[in-house]
């Protein structure tokens, strides 16, 4: 078959479509993924932090970048508690049981703030501080304090080790029976 308009050579001074009003391609729109994080301890989420008791803290995060950082503070009176990285959804916080100590019992906010981010970003979550007179077993909270007193191997004002002091002490009392017995046989003689 053969066409039935024969092309033409010249261009034509007239545009052949009619300009419109709307826009021919639609914006495209990236979706937002709103990233979030849950604190745990001891594979439990937590919501009470005790004042003065050692913690270790597991943040598990959605949608945050790998390899991405996070500042870490305790609100209301900011306490600065470390920096963290997330490596395959997760990050880890050990604080210590003198940083705890500083903590003010009541309601606080975790901080988490992006280190670097393009756009500020801050994650919350809410925490209780209590004092660790405070928190019982049987309180109904998330996280239970167990407080380990290690063993005193000292003595208190003189630094002595307690493994001198026993030995000295059975020193003396060898001492004492010999001299003991040493009395008893010039007594008899």
């Amino acid at each position: 078959m053969e066409p039935t308009v024969e092309p033409t050579v010249e261009p034509t001074t007239e545009p052949t479509v009619e300009p419109t009003t709307e826009p021919t391609v639609e914006p495209t729109v990236e979706p937002t993924t709103e990233v979030s994080a849950v604190a745990f301890a001891n594979g439990v989420p937590i919501d009470l932090l005790v004042q003065g008791m050692a913690t270790s803290v597991e943040f598990v995060f959605t949608n945050a970048a790998e390899g991405s950082q996070w500042k870490v503070a305790l609100h209301s009176d900011p306490i600065q508690l470390g920096v963290v990285t997330v490596k395959n959804g997760r990050a880890k916080l050990d604080i210590s049981a003198e940083t705890t100590a500083k903590f003010v019992p009541g309601a606080h906010v975790l901080k988490l703030t992006l280190v670097d981010g393009v756009a500020p970003k801050v994650l919350e979550i809410p925490v209780t501080v209590k004092s660790a007179g405070d928190v019982t077993p049987n309180d109904g909270s998330t996280v239970k304090p167990t407080v380990e007193k290690p063993v005193q191997t000292t003595l208190s004002k003189t630094g002595v080790q307690l493994g001198f002091g026993l030995g000295l002490a059975a020193l003396l009392a060898a001492g004492g029976a010999m001299a003991l017995l040493l009395r008893r046989r010039n007594s008899l003689q």
